[in-house]
């Protein structure tokens, strides 16, 4: 075999191994999101086994307290800078600290695989969050929270959960500025620029992302680091991805909920 010939067999040979490893790379990355998905349908659906056995009332989306009785919410979390109750596995698992814990004690099912964030050196426990204007009561004039499952007048469109961008994950909670051009937690963007997300019918899809906002523009700051109210991010003008998701996170009270 001559020197030539030699070389494009090497060249042919760099090309398949690169093929194979492109190959290789999508097939892991399609099984980290189907992971993904298993985790959030396992989310919802304890979310829906929780609110039948409460007589259709919703799981607290975070504390609060009913005449004094402290209400416990799906999973605790908390704000800056309290990192343990993101790296400690028992604001999951035990039922002082969540009421999913009796109902779904694997602490791996409330991260998204493709999530790497630590804080302190240790890995984060969650990766998912409750749509805000579900389950915990507030008085409200302008917009309705959920309080029980009937409540929802489209399961089917309203989301429960959300994968959320790792560097705004604190409270239990993804909080949606209804008003203003602003994000307080961005969505995450794990999976090829896109997250899953689960609704209250118990189906659980996957969006892909438009906006450089929410695709991890480097304004983006890591939420330990962010200072109250520059928690988040400015949305671009007209922001496709907001808009999105506020039309899916609750509805003006006194329409129907078709828009707002």
């Amino acid at each position: 075999m001559s020197l030539t010939e030699l070389m494009v067999v090497m060249a042919i040979i760099a090309i398949l191994a690169g093929l194979i490893l492109m190959s290789v790379s999508r097939t892991k990355n399609s099984a980290r999101q189907t992971v993904c998905i298993n985790n959030e349908k396992q989310l919802i659906t304890t979310w829906a086994q929780w609110a039948n056995d409460n007589n259709g009332r919703l799981v607290p989306s975070h504390p609060w307290y009913d005449n004094g009785e402290r209400m416990v919410p799906w999973v605790t979390g908390m704000g800056h800078p309290n990192y343990g109750a993101m790296t400690n596995s028992l604001y999951l698992l035990d039922d002082n600290f969540a009421s999913f814990a009796p109902y779904l004690n694997r602490a791996r099912v409330y991260k998204c695989p493709e999530s790497k964030e630590k804080i302190m050196g240790f890995d984060t426990i969650r990766s998912y969050s409750m749509n805000q204007f579900m389950g915990t009561p507030r008085k409200d004039n302008t917009w309705w929270y959920f309080e029980e499952k009937d409540d929802i007048p489209e399961p089917s469109r309203f989301f429960v959960f959300a994968d959320q961008n790792p560097k705004y994950i604190c409270w239990p909670i993804m909080m949606i500025r209804m008003t203003n051009n602003y994000w307080i937690n961005l969505p995450a963007t794990h999976h090829n620029y896109g997250g899953t997300l689960s609704f209250g019918d118990g189906h659980v899809e996957y969006h892909k992302w438009r906006e450089k906002p929410t695709k991890g523009h480097p304004s983006v700051q890591r939420w330990v680091h962010a200072a109250w109210p520059n928690h988040g991010t400015q949305a671009q003008p007209n922001d496709r991805d907001l808009a999105w998701l506020r039309y899916r996170s609750t509805m003006p009270k006194g329409t129907n909920g078709i828009a707002f």
